[in-house]
């Protein structure tokens, strides 16, 4: 078990019981706020135990910025773009994007969804893209055969009757722009 001493110095050191010895220390800035102070000690501490916690993938960065940037500009993805999805597909071994994909703005981010399908696979990433690409009824409706109800998960009841109780109300059905156009997509694949 560690012991943390954060009232003897501005010093933190991590002292682990019966080594005696600091795997980990850090100065807490006088400006610096609690947040900061507690992040730091996590760090410190899963240095120190030897295990690490994933805060980002590299892939996921990487795939950010090209989607952000051809979003951004609207236009046909820049070479920084196509450069950072081409980085992901060589670190899984594969060749880079073939230019059908990098020709429009549609393909290009179609190329994106699809390789972060494959490289966060059982991640718990899908359904989060699949809405920000406005892509979930058509995909849910290819893949299990069934139209969703709602984007995200309902509002429990009690909060709309606990909001009603307070005069509030709340809408239980919220959908953000694109849903309607999915859901019509998803449907014209049904008939």
């Amino acid at each position: 078990m560690a012991k943390l001493d954060l009232a003897s110095s501005e010093w933190c050191q991590l002292i682990f019981e019966g080594k005696n010895q600091a795997y980990g220390a850090y100065r807490m800035r006088a400006n610096s706020t609690k947040r900061h102070n507690v992040a730091m000690l996590i760090v410190v501490i899963i240095a120190a135990v030897g295990f690490s916690i994933p805060l980002a993938r590299w892939a996921d960065v990487l795939l950010m910025y090209a989607e952000a940037e051809v979003r951004k500009t609207g236009t046909v993805p820049s070479v920084a773009a196509i450069n950072a999805v081409n980085q992901v597909r060589k670190r899984a071994g594969l060749s880079d994007l073939p230019s059908v994909t990098t020709n429009t703005k549609d393909a290009f981010l179609n190329a994106i969804l699809i390789e972060r399908g494959h490289e966060f696979f059982y991640e718990g990433n899908r359904k989060i893209d699949l809405i920000r690409f406005n892509k979930y009824a058509q995909e849910m409706y290819k893949a299990k055969g069934i139209m969703p109800t709602h984007q995200y998960m309902p509002i429990p009841n009690y909060a709309v009757e606990q909001a009603i109780s307070y005069g509030k109300e709340l809408k239980q059905t919220w959908e953000r722009p694109g849903w309607a156009e999915d859901k019509s997509k998803a449907q014209q694949s049904i008939n």
